[in-house]
């Protein structure tokens, strides 16, 4: 009975994602060209192939078990398959063979499995202020205390292949990489971390110098996750 339910809600709230484009990767023949007058005769023409595309635009390509809470209604999916699509800001749930994608604006947050045996947790930019403006997307939970928290936003990038078929020479692959903005949020108030102290400590006011002075002390790379939660337990007091 709760499976034809389910199956019943999603119907109406998800649209269905009935097929994956897919291109195929693979070599085509040179032709061959009459030049009889060169004095080589029959030279080769270069044909250019489509590059085969390294990476995913998933968060994590493997299915995890996750659960959804869903925006404006009280109503939450448990235990059901799950994975984040970045390109399209949709959350992708397999309902048996079926594969359905709700979009990111219809859910509050939701929260899956981790490697640490954990659970990690998302939840939409809406709730959050960056300059008095709400986010999109979803925003992973890093770390939390008491007065701050650390947040990620992960977005995709399609990095052409640089490869010259007549030369021979450069990455005969597209690969798509993923980049990483991390906030430290504040009473739903969200602060960038920038990859330079001087810009980050800014965003302080008058505490600026203070803050670019323990960002020194304690040695914080602010490129490193590890040294971004660690500085949690000391940047409460600046906010």
């Amino acid at each position: 009975m709760y499976s034809k339910k389910l199956f019943i809600f999603l119907s109406l709230i998800f649209c269905s994602i009935s097929a994956y484009s897919q291109h195929t990767v693979g070599g085509t023949a040179s032709k061959g060209m009459d030049m009889n007058t060169m004095p080589y005769g029959t030279i080769q023409e270069v044909i250019s192939v489509r590059p085969s595309v390294k990476g995913s635009y998933y968060l994590q390509k493997e299915w995890q078990i996750g659960t959804i809470e869903l925006y404006q209604t009280e109503y939450v999916i448990e235990n059901i398959s799950v994975r984040y699509n970045l390109l399209n800001e949709v959350i992708e749930i397999k309902d048996g063979n079926t594969i359905r994608a709700i979009d990111s604006r219809r859910i509050k947050k939701f929260s899956i499995g981790n490697k640490s045996g954990g659970i990690t947790e998302f939840y939409h930019g809406r709730y959050f202020l960056l300059n008095n403006t709400p986010l999109t997307g979803m925003l992973e939970l890093v770390e939390s205390k008491p007065d701050v928290a650390l947040y990620r936003r992960t977005t995709p990038k399609l990095i052409n292949g640089s490869y010259v078929a007549v030369l021979d020479m450069g990455n005969e692959h597209d690969e798509i990489v993923k980049n990483h903005t991390y906030y430290l949020e504040s009473g739903g108030d969200l602060l960038i971390v920038n990859n330079s102290k001087t810009q980050f400590s800014r965003q302080f006011d008058d505490k600026k110098r203070k803050v670019k002075e323990k960002l020194k002390m304690n040695n914080i790379n602010l490129n490193n996750v590890d040294d971004l939660i660690e500085m949690l337990d000391f940047i409460g007091e600046y906010l």
